[in-house]
């Protein structure tokens, strides 16, 4: 693209060939390619370095970088670049959500150190921001990573608030993808409660999540995890009949033939014997790994 722009000289190239590398490090980095991405915030840089219209680029620019350098091990740089970059974002009044953003980037490198307790500040000051701005969408996946850092904490009230609230705020916006997710991670801290009717009734809602969504392997693990819980409560006689209804559930979901066997597997030996968590782990195991080898072959126990 930037070749074709070198005759026109109205055009700042230098920019346009920075944000043409900045976007090349953003994807390289959702690709999980660190080296590659880093390679590119280095030429991306090099670019804006040669005009004088490219402050607000550079700085977003950080944020990738931040991130980038985490990925490589370099966390303590990586904090750095982006609380730099969060302090110019509020300088420059640019968009509010980017600051929030800016933040919200800190406090997940923060967390990925295990120092819970200052991630959790930053990110309900970054809550707090959100809210200010009326930025519903990013409030939400702010709160819902508020609540994984107070779960870490131990802090299950807070945690179950942000939780709720995140949920809310996806179904009023409509962004049902994100749901199920929030409402995993409420169910981790409802089974480290004993609330085990609870984390029932919330995996039941995750499987009907992702089968809207047509995601019927991840409804699948859902389904699992159900059976999980209901043999670590003590509710066994539940198990054979759910484990029945979920082949069927599953065959007329189309789900692969390999998965199906798995969960055929299941509800056979649960037709056979008290099922143990080691049959369920067993079957969950292969279906996660399933995931990113849809080819593996079942094999059973």
């Amino acid at each position: 693209m930037t070749r074709h722009l070198k005759d026109d000289p109205s055009r700042d190239l230098p920019l346009i060939e920075g944000d043409a590398w900045r976007e090349c490090a953003a994807a390289h980095l959702e690709l999980s390619e660190f080296a590659d991405a880093y390679d590119a915030v280095t030429n991306a840089r090099a670019c804006y370095s040669r005009t004088e219209a490219s402050r607000i680029n550079a700085t977003i620019l950080a944020l990738i970088e931040g991130r980038t350098l985490y990925e490589l091990g370099k966390a303590k740089e990586a904090l750095a670049i982006v609380d730099r970059a969060s302090t110019e974002l509020l300088d420059l009044s640019v968009d509010r959500k980017k600051y929030v953003q800016a933040r919200t980037i800190y406090a997940s490198i923060l967390a990925g150190m295990a120092d819970y307790d200052a991630a959790l500040d930053v990110f309900s000051a970054a809550a707090d921001f959100a809210m200010k701005a009326g930025d519903q969408q990013t409030l939400a996946y702010v709160l819902s990573n508020a609540g994984l850092c107070a779960a870490k904490l131990e802090d299950y009230p807070r945690a179950r608030k942000c939780f709720n609230s995140a949920l809310q705020y996806f179904a009023d916006l409509g962004l049902v993808s994100e749901m199920p997710h929030v409402r995993a991670a409420l169910v981790t801290i409802l089974r480290q409660q004993g609330r085990y009717n609870e984390a029932v009734s919330e995996l039941y809602k995750v499987r009907a999540e992702f089968l809207s969504l047509g995601i019927p392997v991840a409804a699948a693990i859902a389904s699992l995890r159900i059976v999980e819980v209901l043999l670590l409560c003590g509710r066994t006689r539940d198990v054979p009949e759910l484990c029945d209804e979920m082949f069927q559930t599953f065959a007329s979901a189309r789900l692969q033939n390999n998965l199906l066997l798995a969960l055929g597997y299941l509800s056979e030996i649960a037709r056979e014997r008290e099922l143990a968590a080691s049959d369920v782990t067993y079957v969950a195991s292969f279906m996660e790994e399933a995931e990113h080898n849809p080819d593996q072959e079942f094999a059973p126990a």
